[in-house]
């Protein structure tokens, strides 16, 4: 039994010992070809005494598990199997455990770092460095700086281009030079449709607005990918925009819907759609607790259904749920107050409480019309005839008052549509930086 868990205990130092140094003073084959062909020397020298260091190192895994096996034969000699397996599993999880500290993001950065001082001008490094700042550190400026040094050593980089287009466009906030980047990764790599979707998304943002060019760009994504979902569920909203192709709009819809059911917003929207261009009210419905359910806190949603049950299908009670859950995720959405104020009053003579969210919509939005009006209306009739006076003088609202029943009476909002009818836009602006750069993330050894 003794000299069993001698020869347990020597596998697994033994992994422990070798594991540790080869974790320790690791150098990878990148390093080493990265540091050559870049600066067009031959594999002579400091370079080869790396590889042959290299195949050593690998050569000391292969051994690793040759040991335990080794100590295995013996140990099942002498009648313990069991020990056998043993000593391979320690070897096994020691080399695997060595190999998860190495290969985490500080360890990366290191490797990284290394390789840039060894050859400044390492190209796919300073992308895949850039790459790991932003992914795991947040290191904004760091990354840009390795961005446009690693395009000054190779401009013909499609991915790291494309990356570098993403933290443009959506942490520092320059469309125009993220669309230079996009445009360079598209010429560099022109099937790729992730390419063509994020600069589609870009060309659409409210401050480019190039919709004719998006529209192309979203269809090249979908021709290459016609299971993109979010490439279909964009274009869809970009017709909207731009043509009012509600038909067009609708069919791209249903094929975000098939490709991916659990796309909240594309349920959305496919419900917004659905409710108010086409009058289908249930359908409506369906897909609006279909987004509820892929995401339960999407405020929008919440809101719109409860809009849909009040304007059309009447369901007061279920709408009163909705429009408290809406206000509860997002306490700033100035229609969900409103609304929610017009069927307390409206329908459930809750005036105290419609007040309080009347006045917490034109805390939030002074110019909102139909909030003024049914504010001063709900003082007049409920609480004071003064208070309303008041609200009017201090408002400057006579003018608008006084034009209710004329022209102004339109810009009243109804729970069919709304002032802020303006649903696209949390989707054309949505940020999501880290989880776009994952056509290429870092290379673990580099």
């Amino acid at each position: 039994m003794a000299a069993d868990i001698l020869g347990i205990l020597l596998s697994f130092v033994t992994s422990l010992i070798v594991g540790y140094g080869l974790w320790r003073y690791h150098t990878s084959v990148d390093v080493v070809l990265g540091y050559d062909i870049n600066r067009n020397r031959t594999l002579t020298g400091t370079g080869l005494l790396m590889l042959v260091l290299i195949l050593i190192q690998w050569s000391i895994y292969g051994g690793l598990f040759a040991l335990s096996a080794g100590l295995g034969e013996v140990l099942v000699s002498t009648g313990n199997p069991d020990e056998f397996i043993i000593g391979m599993s320690l070897s096994a999880l020691s080399i695997a455990a060595f190999w998860h500290v190495k290969s985490g993001p500080d360890r990366r950065r290191q490797h990284l770092e290394r390789a840039l001082t060894l050859n400044p001008e390492n190209a796919k490094a300073h992308y895949s460095l850039a790459d790991l700042l932003i992914l795991e550190y947040r290191e904004v400026e760091t990354a840009q700086v390795h961005y446009e040094k690693a395009i000054e050593c190779n401009p013909e980089n499609a991915s790291g281009r494309y990356n570098y287009g993403i933290l443009l466009a959506k942490v520092i906030g320059d469309p125009e030079s993220a669309r230079v980047q996009f445009e360079n990764a598209i010429k560099h790599d022109s099937e790729n449709a992730n390419y063509h979707y994020h600069y589609a998304r870009l060309l659409s943002d409210p401050e480019v607005e190039d919709f004719e060019t998006a529209l192309n760009h979203y269809e090249r994504a979908i021709q290459l990918d016609p299971g993109y979902a979010n490439a279909h569920l964009h274009y869809a909203v970009t017709l909207i925009q731009h043509e009012q192709a509600y038909e067009s709009a609708r069919d791209h819809l249903e094929r975000a819907i098939d490709h991916d059911p659990e796309n909240a917003e594309a349920h959305y929207i496919y419900a917004l759609t659905s409710g108010r261009e086409f009058d289908k009210y249930d359908v409506a419905r369906t897909h609006y607790n279909k987004a509820i359910e892929a995401e339960p806190e999407h405020a929008r949603a919440h809101e719109d259904l409860a809009r849909l049950l009040v304007g059309e299908l009447e369901e007061y009670e279920t709408a009163q749920t909705h429009f408290e859950q809406a206000i509860e995720l997002d306490p700033e959405r100035v229609d969900a107050h409103y609304f929610y104020a017009r069927l307390l009053a409206e329908q459930f003579e809750e005036y105290e409480t419609a007040r309080t969210h009347l006045e917490k919509a034109i805390d939030l939005d002074p110019d909102h019309t139909g909030a003024h009006i049914h504010y001063v209306h709900l003082l007049s009739s409920e609480f004071s005839e003064s208070e309303a006076l008041d609200h009017i003088e201090r408002f400057d609202l006579s003018e608008i008052l006084d034009d209710e029943d004329e022209s102004e009476a339109d810009e009243v909002p109804t729970f069919e549509e709304g002032i802020d009818d303006s649903p696209f836009e949390s989707i054309q602006n949505a940020q999501r930086t880290a989880e776009d750069i994952a056509d290429r993330r870092p290379d673990d050894d580099l």
